[in-house]
Formats: C-alpha cells, sequence, structure tokens
C-alpha cells in the first residue's frame, strides 16, 4: 500500500524582513585549476551577510594549500578524507549555522549578485523553502552555450511531484536552500554517489515550498571531465532507477501519472493501469528487472493487452541491450 504524500498548499505571507547570514558552500575534489575561480566568484556577491566554506573531499592536488591561503579573506576549510559527493556535501552542511545555504560547484561561477536577488525573492516570499534560478551552460573558458530556465512551481506543488518522477527540474548551483529543507527531508543519502541532489527534491517536494527567481545565478562550466562524466553511460542512471521506485512507494499513483484520465477508469483497475504505467516508466530509465516485475503485476492484476505489449517488448529486446 502506498503513502500518499500530497502536498498542500501554501500561501506566501507578508511579514517583518531581517536579511539573514546565508553559508555558501562549495563541495571540491582534486579542481584546483578551477576552484579559485569559483571562490572568487563568492567573494564578489554584493551581499554582505555571507561566510563561505570550502567543503574538501580528500584531494590530493593544492586544494588544501590553496583554500588556507585564502583564510586571511574569510574563506574557511573543512576537509577529510576522501568519501565522495554526499558524505562530503554533509561535511559542509555540518558546519552550517546561519538559515540558509548556497551551493556552488568548485568548477562553476557565481553571478555577482545571485545572493542580493535570491535574498530579494526571500523577501518578497517569505513562505519558499527553496529559491532556484536560471542556470548558463558555458564551455570550458564560461563562453555561454545554453540558458537552462526554471519554472515556478510554489502553487503546483502536484504538478511539481509528477515532473520529478520524470526529471530534475529544480536546479542545485545558485539556490537558496533553508535548512529547515534538511531538518525535513533529510541530508544527502551516501548511497546515492550520483544524483543525491535530485534525491533530495523528490524527498523535499511534499514538504517544502520551491520558489523561482527569474535570473542567472551560476555560470555552468563545461569541460569535458565534470564530474560523473564518462565510459559512454548515463552515470546517474541508477540513481534516476531508484528514485523512481522511492516515488512510487511514497507518492499516490494520480500524483505521478497525472496523465492518466484516472477519473474515467473504474478505481478497481488503478492498481492495473499504475503497473502498466510504471513498467513504460521504468523502461525509459533502462531498468529492464524492474519493468519485468511490474508487467508481472500488472498482468496479474487483469491488465490484458496493455500489460501484453510491453511483456513483448520486453522478450523481444536483445540480450544485454
Amino acid at each position: 500500500m502506498t503513502t500518499d504524500l500530497r502536498p498542500t498548499a501554501t500561501s506566501d505571507v507578508r511579514v517583518e524582513f531581517s536579511p539573514p547570514p546565508v553559508t555558501i558552500i562549495i563541495p571540491s575534489f582534486n579542481r584546483v585549476n578551477y576552484l579559485l575561480e569559483s571562490i572568487t566568484s563568492c567573494l564578489a556577491q554584493d551581499y554582505p551577510h555571507r561566510r563561505i566554506v570550502v567543503a574538501d573531499d580528500g584531494s590530493t592536488d593544492e586544494t588544501v594549500q590553496m583554500v588556507e591561503a585564502l583564510s586571511e579573506y574569510g574563506v574557511e576549510l573543512v576537509t577529510g578524507p576522501h568519501a565522495g559527493a554526499p558524505v562530503n556535501r554533509n561535511r559542509g552542511l555540518a558546519t552550517v549555522s546561519s538559515p540558509y545555504v548556497l551551493w556552488i560547484g568548485d568548477d562553476d561561477v557565481l553571478v555577482h549578485d545571485v545572493l542580493s536577488r535570491r535574498i530579494d525573492a526571500l523577501r518578497r516570499f517569505p513562505a519558499a523553502d527553496v529559491i532556484h534560478g536560471d542556470t548558463m551552460i558555458c564551455d570550458s573558458t564560461l563562453e555561454p552555450t545554453q540558458l537552462l530556465q526554471g519554472e515556478d512551481w510554489s502553487a503546483r506543488r502536484d504538478e511539481l511531484v509528477g515532473t520529478l518522477f520524470r526529471r530534475n527540474v529544480i536546479a542545485d548551483a545558485g539556490s537558496l536552500i533553508s535548512m529547515a529543507v534538511y531538518a525535513r527531508a533529510g541530508w544527502y543519502d551516501p548511497a546515492f554517489p550520483k544524483g543525491h541532489d535530485y534525491h533530495l527534491w523528490s524527498r523535499a517536494v511534499s514538504r517544502c515550498t520551491f520558489r523561482h527567481d527569474p535570473h542567472v545565478g551560476v555560470l555552468w562550466r563545461w569541460h569535458g571531465s565534470n564530474m560523473g562524466l564518462g565510459g559512454g553511460t548515463n552515470p546517474y542512471a541508477d540513481a534516476h532507477r531508484r528514485i523512481v521506485l522511492e516515488m512510487w512507494s511514497h507518492f499516490d499513483k494520480r500524483l505521478l501519472f497525472p496523465g492518466i484520465s484516472w477519473g474515467e477508469i473504474p478505481e478497481s483497475q488503478h492498481d492495473a493501469v499504475g503497473a502498466v504505467a510504471m513498467a513504460e516508466r521504468l523502461m525509459v530509465e533502462q531498468a529492464w528487472d524492474d519493468a519485468a516485475r511490474f508487467v508481472s503485476a500488472a498482468l496479474a492484476l487483469g491488465a490484458g493487452e496493455p500489460a501484453q505489449v510491453l511483456a513483448a517488448q520486453l522478450a523481444a529486446r536483445p540480450i544485454g541491450g
């Protein structure tokens, strides 16, 4: 039986506002060639109430020495043995005493006024738990190549559940995140070395309010050796598969598959229809074994032809394909 985590609607309220302190965290591992530029963009922020922490994941290059040399500018270092991105992020979070945090990659650059813009959005919408913006994808020299624009989901949280079930649509870098998000949804899960930010959003969506600030906050540098790339395969595939399965177990299927006309289907058939839809969703992720389980369940529930078609497709799939 699934647990319905249908989010309840919230409204923005106007309250007396005092600009809060923000901790900027830069998780880093062996990126000394880009890290200085990232740190400089944090120091250049026009919002004064900020603290800068570099969370180092056991780098073997000159990262530690460089960051220590910047301590006179207020840049702080927290370091530990190499343990992977989620553990390193939690290492940084453990140092936070401010009510808000903002993340930036160690090879990316913050736009100089991103903090002041995010804080201004918070002033206007203090009920927001996450204020996310737009991202400019750039080449290795920070020449812009593509603008990724976000959407505002603050009044569409049911819709955000279904959208996150299909893909991650919330920018991590440059987002102003209340520490209440981590209190409600938990910190980054070490079981997700890839896609840990996406996993956090999938857990937080029913508990938190996401507000879009329509301004570019981050120059996201594409340099061919970005984290998790290589091998010709999608390094996030397993994380996405597990996120899909987790969301299936926690959310009402009507939220996950809003495109289905549930009201026109007899309730007795909902489980069978949901199992077919879930099998199709898992096939998109090439999670063949999991998809086969749901096809079998759909057949047992009397799904009939739709499940039979999927079963034939799975049977015809080349071995290893």
